[in-house]
């Protein structure tokens, strides 16, 4: 029954009754208004960090089954001018805080801060009631190492720590994924330099944390903007960007001892980067990357079948750009893709603040051709200062983007914002 025709009834009912039980006279009946009908909660704005002061930049998000989501992020905290931390905050489904926001990287595996360019990570969540994170640090000694921290999803309690290294000496740019039907396995993979070889590595482990397999994927040249995705065989997509004479984005799929099954390159050599790879649960592949067309950036890419043989081709008609700005995508269970990127304001009109960029999310279809399903347009309420760096998730339970907004409270530093882009 419609909420407004519930609430007439319910109040209609309720004035009855009370005239009811009063004694003789004459019977006066009141209709009260129905409640009016509340708008669906499509956005609702959360400011992540609790540290103000300096400069907080670059936040992943990764959400669990119960609805609760993990940012993390890097932090200046006080440590001199560019050298930060990693820090996470944990949210319940409502976006309320669970306990406070915590360092990652800890004395034992990291000096005391780090220069942006050595400080990388990526999360993820699994149906074990786990949060994942990975990151790379430019270690408490020498080199560079990565490690992957498990947290409970309940209040962020550290589970587990494991060093990834297999006798490699610098190691950084991780990324995370579990595989397409959340059955427990880890995929990371990592830019690596060992015995003068350079290029990027995959290491895959089973639900109790144990090493399955680990190898190269690509030692042609030193490589960027590493994705991963995982399924449920154990194969896997990865996806990178390698800079040499020219820059150019490659994908492939391979077994989980390493085996080239397949593989891809973007049509064009040049002006190609921040690559992104997901896989859905019926097997589909995404492999969206940027592309500079003439003095234009835009979205581009491609979405394959389970077998690869077939595939669409990609392209976010408004996410055309005159700079470059990194973008986050996933696919979930009903073959739809997600997206979330920055546009300035000037560009789309948006405000009167012609060097300002907004956060915009868009929904699309690829069950048939690749259809716009939903233009949310700006999500960020905040509308003053440069919005950077989206990162979105999405499972059964909701969707929940993050980004860093620039000179946060009108001051020299950033700040992490969060939305609920659907109720969790």
């Amino acid at each position: 029954m419609p909420q407004k025709i519930t609430n007439f009834l319910l109040y209609t009912t309720l004035i009855l009754g009370l005239n009811s039980c009063g004694g003789g006279g004459s019977e006066e009946i009141t209709y009260l208004p129905p409640l009016p009908e509340p708008e669906p909660e499509v956005y609702k704005s959360i400011h992540v960090n609790s540290y103000m002061t300096d400069d907080q930049e670059a936040p992943k998000v990764a959400l669990t089954d119960n609805g609760n989501f993990f940012i993390i992020w890097r932090s200046q905290d006080g440590a001199e001018e560019g050298k930060y931390n990693i820090y996470a905050q944990l949210f319940d489904k409502k976006g309320d805080k669970i306990g406070y926001e915590f360092r990652v990287n800890n004395e034992v595996n990291s000096k005391n801060a780090h220069d942006a360019s050595q400080l990388h990570y990526d999360v993820t969540s699994n149906h074990l009631g786990s949060f994942v994170v990975v990151y790379s640090t430019d270690g408490a000694t020498e080199g560079s190492n990565v490690f992957i921290q498990y947290y409970n999803d309940e209040d962020a309690t550290p589970m587990m720590m494991i060093q990834a290294n297999q006798g490699d000496m610098e190691m950084n740019m991780p990324s995370v994924a579990i595989d397409s039907n959340n059955n427990g396995d880890i995929i990371i993979t990592y830019q690596s330099e060992i015995d003068s070889v350079v290029g990027h590595k995959y290491s895959l482990f089973n639900p109790y944390f144990e090493l399955l397999y680990t190898g190269w994927i690509d030692t042609r040249a030193r490589n960027y903007s590493l994705d991963i995705a995982l399924n449920d065989d154990q194969t896997f997509i990865s996806g990178w960007n390698t800079s040499s004479l020219t820059d150019h984005v490659n994908m492939a799929k391979l077994s989980a001892d390493g085996k080239i099954l397949n593989s891809y390159s973007a049509p064009s050599k040049t002006d190609t980067n921040n690559v992104q790879v997901d896989i859905g649960y019926d097997g589909s592949v995404l492999w969206l990357y940027n592309l500079k067309v003439d003095s234009h950036w835009v979205i581009t890419g491609k979405i394959f079948d389970k077998t690869m043989n077939q595939s669409k081709d990609f392209i976010d008609n408004s996410a055309i750009s005159d700079f470059e700005e990194k973008f986050s995508a996933v696919v979930d269970n009903n073959n739809s893709l997600y997206i979330t990127h920055v546009l300035s304001s000037y560009a789309n009109a948006t405000a009167p603040n012609a060097d300002n960029t907004d956060v915009y999310y868009r929904i699309y279809n690829y069950t048939q051709d690749i259809t716009l399903v939903a233009d949310y347009g700006i999500i960020n309420i905040e509308k003053l200062y440069d919005q950077k760096l989206p990162s979105i998730t999405v499972n059964s339970t909701g969707i929940v983007a993050t980004w860093q907004n620039s000179a946060e409270n009108n001051k020299n530093s950033d700040g992490i914002y969060a939305g609920i882009l659907s109720n969790l």
